[in-house]
């Protein structure tokens, strides 16, 4: 999984508009209210706060917030699906400079400024974690211990009167319970992303 990293703001100056895109890293389509409410309170005089999201194959959009139909989210959104991003949200902020800039000005300042930001985004790959619980004895744990560690993370150790591991892996369940013969009890816990 790729998710965001860095995602500094990038002005532009068209025809005495200024545009300001930045990016934003979502989860949810409910996140994209809480990052222009607060751009919003950041940028008062703006005249237009356009986007486009993707957050998977299956969610993605756009929002003109004014500007002409399809003048402005969707060259945004167009921007987002070339660079082949996910859980990203490009909002360019207008500030209007009183000359009009037709629609193809207006399409092309708003794919410029939406690939200029995303040019400057920098991302992570991310790795998918399993997150497991085992239980074992403490003659065992002594025994497979540098095992599990090959295994993974041991991220959590807890000792009574039995050993509990918390074991962060790339590992399946399966592949746990052969590598690991003679662990009392394994369970899941969650996936993560790290």
């Amino acid at each position: 999984m790729i998710r965001m990293k860095d995602n500094p703001a990038i002005e532009h100056i068209v025809s005495k508009s200024r545009f300001i895109g930045q990016c934003f890293d979502i989860s949810h389509k409910d996140d994209i209210s809480i990052v222009l409410h607060q751009l919003k309170k950041e940028h008062p005089k703006a005249h237009h706060f356009c986007y486009g999201y993707i957050i998977d194959d299956t969610h993605q959009g756009f929002e003109d917030h004014g500007e002409p139909k399809h003048t402005a989210g969707k060259p945004i959104l167009e921007a987002l699906i070339q660079s082949k991003v996910t859980h990203t949200l490009c909002v360019v902020i207008r500030y209007f400079g009183g000359v009009l800039l037709g629609a193809s000005g207006l399409t092309k300042a708003y794919r410029d400024t939406a690939y200029e930001t995303l040019k400057h985004t920098t991302y992570d790959t991310l790795q998918l974690y399993q997150l497991f619980e085992i239980t074992l004895t403490y003659d065992l744990y002594h025994k497979i211990k540098r095992h599990m560690e090959s295994l993974g993370n041991i991220v959590y150790e807890n000792f009574t009167n039995h050993v509990q591991i918390h074991l962060q892996t790339t590992h399946d369940i399966k592949t746990i319970k052969q590598q690991l013969y003679g662990i009392q009890k394994i369970t899941f816990i969650q996936q993560l992303y790290v």
